[in-house]
């Protein structure tokens, strides 16, 4: 059973820059910040791409409960930066570094742990896509600490 510690209102998957070496996404945590400065309990999850369907329940299981708000995902460095990379990851679609397989399996997982949960995508990629994924409920364009403010 999961800890009160452990339960949050919203998750923020993220990636790396895929650059030479290892640099954190700080736009993830900047929209963590202002949403925990508002009162919300959230949590950054980096390397999307290379985590497992075993891995993502096991996420799921440790902090979301039928309180927690959302799910985001922060697309700045999805695979759009590097091909190569999102080869490795599984046939990727053009919103994920995933398949769509995986993404439904994603989805399902969190919708199981709770149905009224919302999914947020945003980042500099959410300008190139038409916005039409048939799981997400809001696109976040432009600096999202300032569309956040106004949900909170």
């Amino acid at each position: 059973m999961k800890s009160k510690k452990d339960k949050v209102d919203g998750l923020i998957f993220t990636s790396d820059t895929k650059m030479i070496g290892f640099a954190r996404q700080y736009g993830s945590y900047v929209i963590a910040n202002v949403l925990r400065n508002s009162g919300l309990n959230v949590r950054v999850i980096e390397f999307f791409e290379f985590l497992t369907p075993k891995e993502i329940q096991q996420i799921a299981d440790k902090f979301v409960d039928d309180s927690t708000l959302f799910i985001g995902f922060s697309s700045t460095h999805f695979f759009y930066m590097n091909p190569y990379l999102s080869i490795l990851a599984g046939k990727p679609n053009k919103y994920f570094p995933r398949s769509e397989k995986l993404m439904s399996k994603f989805f399902e997982i969190f919708k199981i742990k709770n149905p009224n949960i919302k999914f947020l995508y945003g980042g500099i990629n959410t300008e190139n896509v038409q916005r039409t994924h048939p799981n997400i409920d809001y696109w976040i364009i432009d600096e999202a600490e300032k569309v956040i403010n106004l949900l909170v």
